[in-house]
């Protein structure tokens, strides 16, 4: 794992600095990530981009979302103004129901609060239409600039993907470059087992595999890791979870290292883990993927 957390989270406070979020919101990184319901406030982190917004609807994969900020000022006619007591922060919301989306679940990064329901009237704060910002007097006003910049945040972090998009045509590969299961074994130092499941496009190669056998079949690791086999989806959905993120993030080569690398060498990690056991049942990927993190996270 990398040894220098500093760098990345210096470079996290940046992102979250640009949200111009409150001093309190930049720094709490220590709750434990719950999971995902409806009128909880996240942080959402991919890249360089970053928002803050309320659930509105759980799914398996991304949650439907209201993008949130906090300076009532720069609220626009679209966004509802939330009073401080509408949530455990206590501090003003504003509300863009208008920019309202789905986002993948991976990219949750910080439980903030939650809503509370109100004293009288909707318990749902966004259910009916209340105070909402100024009207725009022009085409050059400031907040025009500033919910157009919130639009592209948010755009960044809704087409967020990390499962690699291999075509699964690894086997077919090796079988053009005459390379047999027993041959595929010692290349990669795997049981003779393993190398048969690869041989047949059922199991995929990580990226140490990968820097074995370009060479072989004449591919460089990229190309290599592209004809892979996706990841199960089963195996996918538990890495996505928001309690693996700060895991996931410990398992880095380099502060530099994308979580897209990051996440797909642990997805490819731990299915080729699985596949040298005598089974890989969809009920196991809690255990495996808790193995991986914590061999690969005290890894120098």
């Amino acid at each position: 794992m990398t040894q220098d957390g500093s760098g990345a989270q210096s470079r996290l406070l940046d992102v979250l600095a640009r949200l111009r979020l409150p001093e309190a919101l930049i720094h709490d990184s220590a709750s434990i990530a719950p999971l995902p319901a409806p009128d909880q406030l996240w942080r959402l982190l991919w890249g360089s981009s970053a928002a803050v917004g309320i659930v509105r609807e759980v799914h398996e994969d991304t949650l439907e979302m209201c993008p949130v900020t906090f300076v009532p000022d720069e609220a626009t006619q679209s966004a509802h103004l939330l009073p401080a007591t509408s949530n455990t922060l206590g501090m003003e919301l504003v509300a863009w129901v208008n920019l309202t989306r789905a986002f993948p679940v991976f990219t949750l990064e910080r439980h903030l609060g939650d809503l509370v329901p109100r004293q009288a009237g909707p318990k749902d704060w966004l259910s009916e239409p209340g105070p909402t910002g100024m009207p725009i007097l022009g085409p050059q006003e400031p907040r025009i600039i500033l919910e157009a910049e919130l639009q592209d945040r948010l755009q960044d972090i809704a087409e967020a993907s990390w499962v690699p998009q291999g075509d699964g045509t690894l086997h077919k590969a090796l079988r053009a470059s005459g390379v047999f299961p027993s041959e595929l074994a010692q290349l990669l130092g795997v049981p003779l087992p393993t190398a048969l499941g690869i041989q047949r496009g059922q199991l995929p190669v990580d990226d140490q595999m990968a820097a074995a056998l370009g060479p072989r079949i004449g591919l460089t690791v990229t190309g290599v890791l592209a004809r892979n086999p996706a990841p199960p989806v089963e195996l996918q959905r538990e890495l996505n979870k928001p309690a693996r993120r700060a895991a996931l993030w410990a398992t880095r080569r380099s502060v530099n290292e994308s979580e897209v690398v990051t996440r797909r060498r642990a997805a490819a990690s731990v299915y080729t883990l699985a596949a040298r056991e005598s089974t890989a049942e969809p009920s196991g990927w809690v255990d495996r993927v808790d193995r991986y993190l914590q061999v690969a996270g005290q890894a120098p």
